[in-house]
């Protein structure tokens, strides 16, 4: 029993160590990031703007970046405003009609625009969300889950 070190070897061990100690610097970057994206943007700031009414291009999302968006008919939105590295938008429709997020249309600055995951134009319906993330690398809003 003397020369007895249980299931795993010491390389074994210093692997397993190492393993967990790489994933634990990988938990605070990325915890890291989020604190940054914190700092350039707090998400808690919310805002409920008026009613949308007709179609936007170049909307203002002010200074939030939480929107709780309503809309008296199926509207669209070409772009945001505002864009800068690493700001996030987390869009609401709180109301009863589709709002719908138009990819890379040419109603919005270029620096304004959307584009999605899909390539397509993403419908918001009601009840539901979308998240943006403005990626100052191809200057666009960039939508993620």
């Amino acid at each position: 029993m003397a020369g007895n070190r249980g299931p795993f070897s010491q390389s074994q061990l210093v692997n397993l160590v190492l393993e967990q100690m790489r994933e634990i610097l990988a938990i605070k970057a990325r915890l890291n990031e989020f604190r940054t994206l914190q700092a350039l943007y707090p998400q808690w700031n919310e805002n409920t703007p008026a009613q949308i009414t007709a179609h936007q291009n170049n909307y203002d999302p002010g200074n939030y970046g939480v929107l709780r968006l309503s809309s008296d008919a199926g509207r669209n939105i070409s772009g945001f405003q505002s864009g800068t590295k690493g700001r996030i938008l987390l869009i609401f429709n709180v109301g009863g009609s589709n709002i719908t997020l138009l990819h890379e249309n040419a109603g919005s600055d270029a620096a304004n625009r959307i584009r999605t995951e899909t390539g397509g134009n993403v419908i918001i319906m009601a009840d539901d969300h979308q998240d943006l993330y403005y990626d100052s690398t191809i200057q666009r809003w960039r939508t993620f889950d």
